[in-house]
């Protein structure tokens, strides 16, 4: 069961990080305020675990979108 949950939190994490290129405010922001309306829906509060995977998910994003950039930089193709 909590293995489910932990998957759950990090497909949260993904989809939060996703959703912060759209929008128009800044990453950090976007970090705060994706991870507090997450957090906000859960009693008692989520596991360190839970967070956690939360966190992998939506950095996990972050980290293939710039490194795509990186690699885009590095062929010339930007």
């Amino acid at each position: 069961m909590m293995e489910a949950i932990i998957e759950q939190c990090l497909n949260d994490g993904i989809c939060a990080g996703q959703a912060a290129f759209v929008r128009d405010g800044g990453l950090h922001s976007e970090l705060k305020e994706s991870m507090e309306d997450w957090a906000a829906g859960f009693s008692p509060p989520p596991t360190d675990e839970m967070v956690a995977a939360w966190l992998i998910g939506f950095s996990g994003v972050l980290s293939q979108h710039y490194e795509a950039i990186a690699a885009a930089g590095k062929t010339g193709a930007i």
